[in-house]
């Protein structure tokens, strides 16, 4: 299996992708980028572009009732 990498998205730093466990914040490269990131959206730094509506939690790749027990 090739060696896949991706870019943390708070600093960065390359990040070793890695389905077997040995990356656990992945995206981010620590608990630390992690935080940031989500100090930054409680911030309000971050925020989606435009109003949700109804639609965008039926979409099919969002929602499926035969999850639902």
């Amino acid at each position: 299996m090739a060696d896949r990498r991706i870019d943390c998205p708070t600093c960065g730093r390359s990040v070793r992708f890695d389905h077997g466990g040995e990356a656990p914040f992945l995206p981010f490269c620590s608990r630390r980028c992690r935080l940031v990131d989500l100090g930054k959206w409680l911030e309000g730094e971050y925020r989606i572009s435009r109003e949700m509506t109804g639609d965008d939690f039926l979409e099919e790749d969002h929602f499926n009732s035969d999850q639902i027990e």
